[in-house]
């Protein structure tokens, strides 16, 4: 029997949310969604957004069936039952990764089609919620949370390596675990007007994050609505000699007007390059500052990064597009993506959640829309 405080939790985390099925479902047409409420703040809690092709009831099976889990993650080394009961399994995972620690974790199906994994270590925990569409296929919620600011076994691995890279793990690991059973850009395309509203919602709420896997890497596009006067987020947007002051990303920039030389650096390896800079006003003055790279440890055609800034009632809509493939030019960041996926999304969400943070910075702006991701 569900304890009390367990049952309390799955039903706080399973609070109705104020976006439509439709929203969510057009969001996740190219890959990910993640909600990110606060930056660097401990215990992390945030929510990955998917879809899987498979029927729900298959894919809650196929969570329930640890054994299979080694054919369907490519991190891992092996993956086995130790207990079960009709609604509980017990497992173990040994990892592929560096210095990946063995894990021990718990499963209970708390009800059809809401299941909640333990860390058993670090009492971590988080809750998926599978919620069956018309067309066959399966939407995705999936909540993460750390206990008692211990952070699991992967993530205390990214946080040795970077102190400030809790975020990205977190959403790193999760994002691997989804990605097991989902993988949205494997779906069928859903079209039409609901997902704009939910990425107000969501900005409204904290950092949206978008992940778009059909190019050669992949590219996030991160939202956040803040409250702050357009002229500071605009000059701190601008202000490429101050970044450096600004976040640990960034360990020196050389504005030089129409171009810009970097050094970016973070778990143990260092990238330079410099980017080509343009500015445009667009209708509503939305302001578009667009950086591609242009040469340097990463050549021409590896892609950049694009701010968005538009003016809204009591601050500033911020939208920040990365691709730029940092860990290309970096030995150290290749040899250790080469070992595991986690290790590549790692980098690229440590660079992209830190450059919105650390830059912009500000309160987030609340929509009118009642919350998702908080009780």
């Amino acid at each position: 029997m569900i304890s009390l405080a367990l049952a309390l939790t799955v039903a706080l985390a399973a609070a109705p949310s104020p976006l439509s099925s439709q929203g969510l479902m057009e969001l996740t047409d190219n890959g990910e969604v993640l909600l990110l409420p606060r930056h660097q703040r401990q215990p992390f809690d945030g929510w990955v957004f998917t879809r899987s092709a498979e029927p729900c009831d298959a894919v809650e099976a196929a969570m329930l069936d640890v054994d299979s889990w080694v054919k369907r993650f490519d991190n891992l080394k092996s993956s086995k039952a130790t207990a079960r009961t009709a609604d509980t399994v017990d497992y173990q995972l040994e990892l592929t990764v560096i210095l990946g620690p063995t894990i021990y974790g718990h499963i209970t199906r708390v009800s059809p089609g809401v299941l909640r994994f333990n860390d058993v270590e670090t009492k971590a925990y988080s809750v998926y919620h599978l919620e069956a569409a018309d067309d066959g296929t399966c939407l995705v919620r999936y909540r993460i949370v750390e206990e008692r600011g211990k952070s699991s076994g992967w993530v205390s691995i990214m946080k040795g390596l970077e102190a400030t890279a809790g975020d990205a793990g977190n959403f790193a690991a999760a994002i691997s675990s989804a990605r097991g059973f989902a993988k949205p850009e494997k779906v069928r395309k859903v079209r039409g007007s609901a997902a704009e509203g939910a990425r107000v919602s969501l900005a409204g709420q904290g950092t949206l994050v978008e992940i778009d896997r059909s190019g050669k890497w992949p590219a996030y596009s991160l939202r956040r609505r803040v409250a702050m006067p357009f002229s500071d987020v605009s000059w701190a947007v601008r202000n490429k000699k101050g970044y450096a002051d600004k976040t640990p990303v960034v360990k020196s920039a050389e504005d030089r007007g129409a171009t810009v030389k970097y050094t970016f650096g973070g778990f143990g390896g260092r990238v330079s390059f410099s980017t080509s800079v343009s500015e445009r006003t667009e209708e509503g003055g939305v302001l578009v500052v667009e950086e591609t790279v242009a040469g340097g440890d990463i050549g021409p055609g590896t892609g950049g990064w694009r701010w968005r800034l538009g003016p809204v009632d009591g601050g500033v809509d911020v939208e920040l597009t990365f691709s730029a493939d940092i860990v290309a030019g970096s030995r150290v960041m290749r040899t250790m993506a080469a070992t595991d996926p986690i290790a590549r999304e790692s980098f690229m969400l440590y660079t992209a959640l830190a450059m919105m943070a650390d830059i912009v910075g500000g309160t987030v702006l609340p929509t009118t829309a009642p919350t998702i991701a908080r009780e």
